[in-house]
């Protein structure tokens, strides 16, 4: 590392951890620690992302996956629709913290037309304190949120014939969003699994989806399935961060 040569350094931290292991040692958290940083400040992302799933497999501990969390989503994109993945899991894990995080998560739900997840975000954030219940910003966006939520919901038993009419699969997809945003989950499983035959849709951000849907509504197998099924580039990493959370629940 202190000769720059990070991709070698990092195999060495690899061959460490298994010699570690191999010896019934349990490798001390500093050394998951140490390869994270050093593969962020590279700009390694996806390096960056593995160890500190690592670090979170090893030490899984709510700061470890905050931290994993928050380095993933502040250096592998500024896409707002895998960020909202993130931001979920993050939910999941009892990982965030502060105003930034339910703000940014519930404006990402709202501007993608999910009232309803904007809402219950801030609700959450309110109801366990991890935020001032008079934040004007919260407030302002809980309350345009709020009056969407009624039409939005009254529009989805169309939404869902539109789908079934459609084509391609990408009104099945919208809608299996929504009712993902909703928490009626195994609704969104049977449009998102519409969506997957109907085709014309991203298949990656589709069975991201459909694992988070299937993870919450108790089919770990399933959810296993289509975790493992996401293969691109863009969301490899955030599939194989819900994995991790999924093979911590057995």
């Amino acid at each position: 590392f202190k000769s720059n040569n990070i991709p070698v350094g990092l195999a060495h931290v690899d061959k460490a951890i298994a010699a570690s292991a191999a010896a019934g040692v349990k490798p001390p958290e500093s050394w998951y620690a140490r390869a994270s940083s050093v593969a962020y400040k590279a700009k390694l992302n996806s390096e960056s992302a593995k160890w500190t799933r690592e670090q979170v497999r090893a030490y899984p501990t709510k700061d470890n996956w905050r931290s994993a969390l928050v380095v993933y989503r502040d250096a592998a994109t500024r896409d707002g629709n895998l960020n909202l993945d993130i931001f979920r899991l993050m939910r999941l894990t009892k990982s965030m913290a502060g105003e930034r995080d339910y703000y940014e998560f519930a404006s990402l739900a709202f501007e993608r037309g999910l009232p309803g997840e904007a809402k219950s975000v801030i609700d959450e954030a309110i109801a366990t304190a991890a935020v001032p219940a008079g934040s004007r910003a919260l407030t302002e966006l809980r309350s345009m949120a709020s009056s969407k939520v009624a039409s939005d919901q009254a529009s989805l038993a169309a939404s869902e014939r539109q789908a079934a009419a459609s084509a391609t699969g990408r009104i099945a997809s919208a809608t299996a969003d929504a009712y993902l945003a909703y928490g009626q989950d195994a609704k969104a499983v049977t449009l998102y699994q519409t969506a997957l035959t109907k085709g014309g849709v991203d298949i990656d951000a589709v069975n991201t989806r459909m694992g988070i849907a299937m993870l919450r509504s108790g089919d770990k197998v399933g959810a296993r399935t289509a975790f493992a099924s996401v293969k691109g580039a863009a969301r490899a990493d955030i599939a194989a961060f819900w994995l991790l959370w999924l093979d911590q629940q057995a």
